[in-house]
């Protein structure tokens, strides 16, 4: 489904890569009045990549009772893990990727049974 290219009241994303546990949106972001929703992901990370610009990032943290607010400036980035609200402002136009993705985790499993050898006489 590359290249959806949809309409936002800060401009427009389209998304150029979409496999699995992964997707990454070109956003095109229009200074003024432009600002994305206070929202969070449930399963998913989402990492900010400035290529042209400026934007702030406001991060409210799960750890802590404060909003952690950053610029972004050119070839800047920012994670925000899943489940963390979070919400950016465009302070000139710019152009952004953003990123998200699952991250897997290496202990999920659950086991039934325990493996074991074959004892051969």
């Amino acid at each position: 489904m590359a290249n959806l290219i949809q309409g936002k009241v800060w401009g427009t994303t389209r998304t150029i890569f979409e496999k699995n546990n992964t997707m990454i949106n070109y956003l095109i972001l229009d200074k003024g009045i432009s600002w994305c929703s206070k929202h969070h992901h449930e399963h998913r990370y989402n990492m900010f990549y400035l290529i042209s610009g400026e934007v702030k990032i406001n991060i409210w943290k799960k750890d802590y009772d404060l909003v952690d607010e950053l610029i972004l400036l050119p070839e800047q980035g920012t994670v925000v893990s899943f489940g963390e609200d979070h919400s950016f402002e465009v302070l000139k136009d710019s152009i952004m990727l953003e990123i998200y993705w699952v991250e897997l985790d290496p202990n999920d499993i659950v086991r039934d049974t325990i493996g074991g050898i074959v004892n051969e006489v």
